[in-house]
């Protein structure tokens, strides 16, 4: 044999071994997404028959470049090796090549924060497949010296990518606890697709609550709710699980590991002449401005009073304002109470925060010790046939519905009776979408007669995005704030010890202004 022609085979096929690795690689990440996403989400709505298609043309390409590539650089020296043929294959395979992994890879992750945390590695791992895949045009021989490097760092990215994509998740914040009326609604969320269950013991006994329904895990969101008794949760620990959905197909389902959350110890129930409360209000997606206030004061329950969102216009606008704030701020520890402020009507998903809040109604009651709760809806400040909210409310006829099954509630007979109401309800701004001002004035005597009837001192609003104390004959009313020029975000503390409330607002500056304390008997 010709040492010549050995010698020259052996140093063009070493340029085309790391190239095959890449291949190798890139064959192996196509099939994986496609099959395991592409397939099944349909999320650019091509379906299989595009999908194969796709992975017939990479395959096709990559041969047409790789079998052109080999034949002119190892038998054809007389051959430009720059040749039309060549030049046009590799481009094709470089774009295919870098187009449909990131295609894929962002339609597998566009869901989660795992896009953006391994985006680097995988731009990484690009860079590193394009300079292999431009090494057979070097002669340069610190390029070729470049090849264990490339390879090396094409496998760790590699690695980092499966990784990435594979089965991890990570809890978005600590669950909140949600009291709905009935029992507390212990809601959690993860960064991708999951499925969920809580666990905790109570009486000598294990439960597995699982986030799902009529037997079936709920595969399609990311944001898990259960109903636990008030009795079961109070002063005992309890713990949270999630599993990626890798695949959930008609006979072809996949969950990743399940990752568990470290113990919460749920505060025990309030007992005693003692309740402090921590109201918020009207952040309008302003989360980071809460966070600090809710430090500066110790709170047995929080009042999240509404309008956390400008619109609900996707369903992670609720996860982003509600869920994740919420958990940050009760640590997954204390009780919540949800009033559901008017711009929390708006918007196409608005329908969806009381599934995920894991709620029947907007109104209800709720006690703690010897405070009582009346938890109010105004619906929308608009008129229902306001032209700004696309002419799809119906407030008049839900607040009736409201009315009068608030009106048919039995007395508190113990305690002390505290009304929660996003829209103040001696507001004229309530009514204004009521058509007639008879209708107006029957709903507004309607509203103030159950609040007499309950022997209510106290209201507690938002709404106006003010701090202003209001003294009544009938009730004190306080409107606790919201972002203003001056003030920034206000959040106000709200002790009840033996009947008497007292009341202190204080804003991100560092402001306090206190109010005279108010008796609630």
């Amino acid at each position: 044999m010709d040492v010549s022609i050995w010698k020259r085979f052996t140093e063009k096929a070493a340029s085309v071994v790391p190239i095959a690795i890449f291949t190798l690689i890139a064959y192996s990440e196509v099939y994986v997404f496609a099959s395991g996403c592409f397939f099944e989400t349909n999320r650019l709505l091509y379906g299989y028959a595009f999908a194969s298609l796709l992975l017939l043309a990479v395959t096709s390409a990559l041969t047409l470049y790789f079998g052109v590539n080999l034949y002119l650089s190892l038998w054809r020296r007389d051959v430009e090796r720059m040749g039309t043929v060549t030049f046009a294959a590799e481009l094709l395979t470089v774009a295919i090549g870098v187009a449909i992994p990131i295609i894929l890879y962002y339609a597998r992750t566009v869901e989660s924060a795992a896009f953006l945390k391994t985006l680097p590695y995988f731009l990484a791992g690009l860079a590193a497949a394009v300079s292999l895949l431009l090494i057979p045009l070097a002669r340069k021989k610190w390029y070729l010296a470049f090849i264990p490097l490339a390879v090396l760092l094409l496998t760790v990215c590699g690695i980092s990518f499966a990784s990435a994509t594979g089965d991890n998740l990570s809890f978005e914040a600590a669950p909140v606890v949600i009291d709905n009326g009935e029992d507390f609604s212990v809601v959690w969320c993860t960064d991708v697709n999951s499925v969920g269950y809580l666990d905790y013991s109570y009486g000598g006994q294990s439960y597995r609550l699982y986030d799902a329904e009529d037997g079936r895990y709920l595969t399609d969101k990311r944001v898990h709710t259960v109903h636990v008794p008030y009795e079961h949760l109070y002063g005992n620990t309890y713990t949270v699980s999630a599993a990626k959905v890798m695949k959930d197909a008609s006979r072809d389902c996949k969950l990743g590991a399940f990752r568990t959350s470290d113990p919460y110890r749920f505060a025990d129930k309030v007992t005693g002449d003692e309740l402090k409360l921590l109201s918020l209000t009207d952040w309008h997606e302003g989360n980071e401005r809460m966070y600090p206030l809710a430090e500066k004061t110790d709170f047995d329950l929080l009042l999240l009073m509404g309008d956390a969102i400008n619109y609900v216009n996707e369903y992670d606008d609720i996860v982003k304002n509600i869920v994740i704030p919420g958990g940050k701020l009760t640590g997954g520890v204390k009780p919540a109470l949800f009033v559901r402020g008017n711009h929390e009507i708006r918007g196409k998903y608005s329908g969806e925060i009381k599934s995920v809040l894991g709620m029947d109604n907007y109104y209800f009651t709720a006690s703690y010790d010897e405070v009582n709760f009346l938890v109010f809806d105004g619906g929308d400040s608009k008129p229902d046939d306001d032209a700004r909210n696309g002419v799809v409310n119906v407030c008049v006829d839900y607040r009736d519905r409201q009315l009068a099954e608030m009106e048919a509630l039995p007395l508190f007979t113990t305690g002390y009776n505290v009304c929660l109401c996003h829209i103040p309800l001696f507001s004229e701004e309530l009514f204004d979408d009521v058509p007639k001002a008879e209708k107006a004035d029957e709903q507004a005597e309607r509203f103030a007669a159950i609040l007499e009837k309950q022997n209510v001192k106290l209201e507690i609003s938002g709404h106006e995005h003010i701090l202003e104390y209001v003294k009544r004959e009938d009730r004190d009313i306080l409107i606790a704030g919201g972002p203003t020029e001056k003030d920034g975000f206000v959040a106000c503390s709200i002790t009840i010890k033996e009947g008497v409330a007292s009341i202190v607002a204080f804003n991100g500056e560092g402001t306090v202004e206190s109010f005279a304390p108010i008796s609630l008997g």
